[in-house]
């Protein structure tokens, strides 16, 4: 298993300029990698490492809420701008990762990404409503095919901020999208009833 450790000298390396520069595919998945090694990792792409990467699976590791803001931050200069597909599941980010992650998209990053896999990481209702709020910006995510929030714990106060993002036009190409486990009741799927009648999501 790759740990922090291992993933400070992995990218210490990689500062380097031109290191991995060609890469395209990096999958991290079912490791331990923790906060500190993910700011090693943002340090790293912050400084223009792995600019050409297409797809990062960083799925089931222990990135938290510190981690992800570290991401959050390097993707919000610019880094990995060719990223298309992005799998964080199950990383414990919670709603303030995703309110830092949010901040990030909602200033246009990442929006190249076709595929969003945040699932399984606490966000609840406040982390929903951040995400609602970002990606109401003009360019966020707007070339998201599918979008995985599943078992995020969101209930109707998050569905109903997500809804009404979806109903001023967000996510608009969007044509895949995965809400189970969210304890959504009959109101937020009354607004999320809603902002499809309205035109929301005609992709899907």
């Amino acid at each position: 298993h790759i740990d922090d450790a291992a993933m400070k000298e992995l990218f210490a390396a990689t500062q380097f300029k031109g290191a991995l520069n060609n890469l395209k595919n990096l999958d991290l998945r079912n490791n331990k990698i923790g906060v500190e090694g993910m700011k090693a990792f943002a340090e790293a792409i912050s400084m223009g490492a792995l600019n050409n990467l297409k797809n990062l699976d960083l799925r089931n590791n222990k990135i938290g809420v510190e981690g992800m803001k570290a991401f959050a931050e390097a993707i919000s200069m610019g880094a990995l701008n060719n990223l298309e597909n992005l799998h964080l599941y199950g990383n414990k980010i919670g709603p303030e990762g995703m309110k830092a992650f949010a901040e990030a998209l909602s200033k246009g990053a990442l929006n190249n990404l076709k595929n969003l896999d945040v699932g399984n990481n606490e966000i609840g209702p406040k982390g929903m409503k951040v995400f609602g709020g970002a990606i109401i910006s003009k360019g966020a995510l707007n070339n998201l095919k599918n979008l995985d929030l599943s078992w995020n714990l969101i209930g109707d106060e998050g569905m109903k901020a997500f809804s009404k993002a979806l109903s001023m036009g967000a996510l608009n190409n969007l044509e895949n999208l995965d809400l189970k486990g969210n304890y959504i009741g009959p109101k937020g799927m009354k607004a999320f009833a809603e902002a499809l009648s309205k035109g929301a999501l005609n992709n899907l």
